[in-house]
């Protein structure tokens, strides 16, 4: 099973453990639902992904259980010979010890692990390592977390791995949700970080309907299939581009929409300047 790389730089993830991670309904369409049992996705080690300064690694990321220490993406490899740890390579991931959401940093056995400010909640996060001229920064939800890492990277040499913690040793496998994995080859900056939670934290939903009576008395609102339970929204749009959709309702004379203004997080809000009829 292939996995598309949206980013047209040919980095399509494929199946590499003994199961297949299922679909389930993502902040973005489709995410990941991992088993923590045997699923994972590899990514081939290609030389622009052998990033060891001046880039960016985000998702979104909920955990079904506090037990275990779970990978949830990057090139992080373990490289134990007899007594001797040879870690190398970066990760994100689940710190079973302090229960918090991490990011690990290494460099042929010196290594340091970047915490999260609090414990994690099993609940829909945004997590992003940004290193940045040798310094590696964690990011929740769009915020920096106290904690940081001069600790230098070296390439571990191995695939970009999704839903396992070493690259190299079949153990620690992630059980839960992933969505919207992305690397970048710079260092975003701190807005453009929360600019990306934002945009799934905040959303704004439509809903549709024409009627042949200035009440419309019978008729629902509904959104791309004109049902209630679906919506027309800009989460739907793959494309750089603005959103645009087919209404496909009847020709009647009246019409009215139903805009719902959802959000994650009380500091930010979804708004709504204007809108236009043709």
């Amino acid at each position: 099973t292939l996995f598309a790389d949206g980013s047209g730089l040919d980095h399509s993830a494929v199946c590499a453990g003994s199961g297949c991670p299922v679909s389930a309904p993502g902040r973005f369409g489709a995410a990941l639902q991992m088993d923590g049992v045997n699923d994972f996705l590899a990514v081939s080690k290609k030389p622009d992904l052998q990033m060891t300064d001046n880039f960016t690694a985000m998702g979104w990321v909920k955990r079904d259980k506090f037990s275990g220490w779970d990978g949830f993406f990057g090139k992080l490899k373990y490289a134990k010979k007899g007594a001797v740890l040879s870690m190398s390579g970066w990760n994100v991931n689940f710190d079973f010890p302090s229960k918090k959401i991490a990011a690990t940093v290494a460099c042929n056995g010196v290594y340091k692990i970047i915490y999260a400010n609090v414990k994690d909640d099993l609940l829909l996060h945004h997590v992003a390592l940004r290193v940045e001229n040798g310094k590696s920064s964690l990011f929740i939800d769009g915020i920096e977390q106290t904690d940081s890492a001069t600790t230098p990277i070296c390439d571990s040499g191995m695939d970009f791995m999704i839903g396992k913690y070493y690259s190299d040793i079949s153990e620690h496998y992630f059980q839960g949700l992933l969505d919207e994995i992305a690397v970048f080859q710079r260092p975003l900056s701190a807005s453009e970080i929360l600019d990306s939670y934002k945009r799934g934290a905040v959303r704004v939903l439509y809903q549709v309907r024409s009627c042949d009576d200035s009440g419309c008395s019978g008729e629902s609102f509904g959104g791309s299939d004109q049902v209630s339970s679906s919506y027309f929204s800009e989460l739907q749009n793959a494309t750089e581009g603005i959103s645009s959709f087919s209404l496909n309702v009847p020709a009647n004379r009246y019409f009215q929409y139903l805009v719902r203004f959802i959000m994650d997080n009380s500091l930010y809000s979804p708004g709504l300047s204007s809108a236009y009829i043709n």
